[in-house]
């Protein structure tokens, strides 16, 4: 069933809307705001209003999202975003711009682009430990350069071989495939491309032991925005399916990762997944495909920006306009993406007066 949910002021539908994909109920803009979803068309519980808030996200169930805690994870992805952007060149930097307090960095991640003649490494993300009490996160940022967007439009479906049972967007699975770890600063610690998943949790194993808990109950949360968050989907299956690490998905403006199938698959594999979308934002509803293959991997929550931002396919989709709209309270919006003020109409005037 298609639906579609047309701003409260205005004129035509909503880039994002079904009007420019379409979607199962459930999904995207047949969803309301603030709720999650299980499985499409189905629904759950809103945000909720209390709870554990903090990093580890203690005390939740996988069937109900706090907005704060969720908010808690931005700051790990803009660093990574932050760091490419400062220097797109550096590919194992020894330390990362605006990394949040009380995290220690102890790996950095790289791709390769599978397209193009210089198919060269770059900085894509970093894996972190710290917070009270210890926890590790993995960090991927989004789509930063037009060659990674070339990538990201690479639509077949090919088997996720590291997960059996599915079938994921090829250009995704391309450059999982290539991703691997170094150790910090040194130029001649790369690992094996594909490795990430081994590299991430014997990091997490390590953390553990170091603060002398339980590796089974240190919390490892893998976040990723935009392309970061398709390929966040893959590492927490690929975590789940074949590591002893129990990971934890928080990924914001993912699109589809693959078919009805893989989603099956990951759901079964996840304990606390949550893949944050806004119906304005056109990234979540893609892939779209012909024959309607691909589906969304649970658990899908609504937010929307109308009203809150600017809209724009750059400010529907930034990080910081998720985060502001998750907790407008204290996450500053990026004054690019503010919503210009009405002018007040002019005011009238007596016959034969000049306005002063």
């Amino acid at each position: 069933m298609d639906r579609c949910i047309r701003p409260a002021r205005g004129g035509g539908d909503v880039p994002g809307s079904c009007t420019c994909a379409r979607m199962r109920e459930g999904e995207g803009c047949a969803a309301e705001p603030g709720t999650a979803e299980t499985a499409p068309g189905v629904r759950t519980a809103r945000f909720a209003a209390s709870g554990s808030a903090g990093m580890g996200g203690g005390g939740m169930s996988a069937d109900v999202m706090n907005p704060a805690t969720a908010v808690t994870w931005g700051p790990f992805i803009q660093a990574a975003e932050a760091q490419y952007a400062s220097d797109p060149g550096q590919v194992n930097p020894a330390a990362i711009k605006n990394m949040p307090a009380g995290y220690t960095l102890m790996r950095t991640i790289q791709m390769t682009d599978f397209f193009g003649p210089g198919q060269s490494r770059v900085f894509y993300g970093f894996v972190a430990v710290g917070g009270d009490p210890v926890n590790a996160v993995a960090a991927l940022r989004g789509t930063g350069s037009k060659m990674e967007w070339w990538d990201d439009f690479h639509w077949d479906l090919v088997p996720f071989t590291q997960v059996p049972g599915g079938k994921v967007a090829k250009g995704f699975y391309d450059i999982y495939n290539t991703i691997g770890t170094m150790t910090p600063g040194q130029q001649a610690s790369t690992s094996a491309p594909g490795a990430v998943a081994a590299d991430v949790a014997r990091e997490a194993t390590a953390a553990a032991d170091a603060a002398g808990v339980d590796p089974d109950a240190l919390p490892l949360v893998v976040c990723g925005h935009s392309l970061g968050g398709a390929l966040a989907t893959l590492l927490v299956a690929d975590l789940a399916a074949n590591t002893a690490v129990k990971p934890r998905a928080w990924t914001f403006a993912s699109p589809k990762v693959g078919d009805a199938v893989f989603a099956a698959r990951y759901g079964s594999l996840s304990t606390v997944s949550w893949r944050i979308y806004n119906q304005v934002d056109v990234v979540p509803y893609f892939p779209v495909d012909v024959a309607d293959a691909y589906q969304s991997v649970t658990t899908g929550y609504a937010i929307n920006s109308l009203g809150k931002a600017k809209w724009s396919l750059g400010c529907a989709h930034a990080m910081n306009t998720y985060m502001h709209v998750l907790s407008p309270s204290t996450v500053p919006l990026d004054p690019a993406c503010s919503q210009p003020r009405a002018t007040p109409p002019p005011r009238p005037t007596p016959a034969g007066v000049t306005a002063q």
